[in-house]
């Protein structure tokens, strides 16, 4: 499960850098859970949530939706929370 994550948290660092507007400042953290789940919480600039959410939370939405594409591909949970 730690490659996949680990593949899952760099593609979310990748979008999260091509949406915000301070990239350096954007973190991904990734806590594995024993039952095939994975949550990751995207840390950014207060000025950059706006762009991760998007209007209306279609941004956000939209980034689940590739998670968890993703995730049913690797047979695992993945739970998005943006801060």
């Amino acid at each position: 499960m730690g490659e996949k994550s680990r593949k899952f948290a760099e593609m979310l660092m990748d979008m999260g850098q091509a949406l915000g507007n301070y990239p350096d400042e954007i973190t991904v953290h990734v806590k594995s859970m024993a039952t095939a789940t994975v949550h990751f919480t995207v840390t950014c600039n207060t000025d950059d949530v706006k762009w991760l959410v998007g209007k209306n939370g279609r941004t956000a939405e939209a980034i689940r939706t590739i998670l968890h594409s993703v995730g049913v591909k690797n047979d695992c949970k993945t739970y998005l929370k943006i801060n």
